[in-house]
């Protein structure tokens, strides 16, 4: 008995079943609640289909009897589907440096001069050398 239960156990044949029924109980849990959202979505859609036929009817009702501007409604309903950008909020300046929220300014980039073409180049742009430092064109002719 003792055999049994622990052949059963360690039995990857009976673990592989258990699993495979876990995995069809799942599937078929899973494909009810697909038909149930499926039959959702269709109710929405019918009630969206009249609530666009009930404002249309509407619309067409209070343009008839020269209740409504048909040109102004669309101009109104474009700016709530479509609002403007908000304005930035006027800052009215700060003694401190980037409170405002500005960018500071960029900071200038050293410069240095070429031993060979006498020329200012940034700083990062050049190489030091047995005979000073050197721009990467001068550098490259070197080579």
């Amino acid at each position: 008995m003792a055999r049994d239960f622990w052949g059963r156990f360690f039995d990857n044949e009976y673990r592989q079943r258990e699993d495979i029924d876990e995995t069809a109980d799942r599937v078929a849990q899973l494909q009810h609640a697909t038909e149930a959202l499926e039959q959702y979505q269709e109710q929405l859609r019918n009630k969206l289909m009249q609530l666009a036929v009930t404002v249309d009817v509407l619309l067409d009702v209070l343009v008839e009897h020269d209740l409504l501007d048909e040109v102004e409604l669309s101009h109104r309903v474009e700016l709530r589907l479509y609002p403007p950008p908000p304005r930035p909020a006027q800052s009215t300046g700060s003694p401190y440096r980037g409170a405002d929220g500005a960018e500071p300014p960029p900071r200038p980039v050293p410069t240095t001069m070429c031993t060979q073409c006498m020329k200012q180049v940034p700083l990062p742009l050049t190489q030091i050398t047995e005979n000073g430092v050197v721009c990467d064109l001068c550098f490259a002719r070197a080579r």
